[in-house]
């Protein structure tokens, strides 16, 4: 996981034209998301272990476990809103989830909030009136399922106003 800041230290007067604009330099914010995989035991007494629902599934457990996420070094990072990320300044530290029962550390990943300075240098809307997802089982194999989407870019109602 790596974060990277909008703030570039070497570039003081950009900053400042910045802030008499009313704009900030910040660093990077990202929505943070939790997948894990769920593994058992054979029943035949073997000890191998064995991937519940196979070995490419994940399952999102964020909602689960928001409120057991740290960041170790909190004045490089520091989580905001239950699941969002937010850099804070250069360095490396640790993400972790531990256990709601004790400190103990379930999973972690090293988090990186680097001084690059990112541009935007194109920006586009595009209308969406509507979505669609279709689920179905996968006649061949049972585990399966075919998903399709549809986005719909058409004002449908007579006088729809966009806010």
């Amino acid at each position: 996981m790596q974060l990277k800041s909008t703030r570039d230290s070497e570039d003081e007067d950009e900053e400042e034209r910045s802030k008499t604009r009313g704009c900030t330099l910040q660093y990077q914010h990202a929505l943070v998301r939790v997948f894990t995989q769920f593994h058992t035991t054979s029943s035949e007494g073997t000890d191998q272990v064995i991937t519940m629902l196979g070995s490419d599934w994940s399952v999102d457990v964020t909602d689960l476990v928001s409120d057991f996420m740290r960041v170790a070094d909190t004045r490089i990072a520091q989580i905001m809103e239950g699941n969002v990320l937010s850099g804070r300044e250069p360095g490396t530290t640790m993400f972790k989830v531990v256990s709601p029962l004790m400190e103990v550390v379930l999973g972690e990943v090293p988090l990186i909030v680097a001084d690059d300075k990112v541009t935007i240098t194109d920006l586009r809307a595009e209308l969406v009136s509507g979505l669609s997802l279709n689920l179905e089982s996968n006649p061949g194999t049972s585990h399966t399922f075919i998903a399709k989407t549809m986005a719909q870019q058409r004002l449908q109602t007579l006088k729809q106003v966009l806010r």
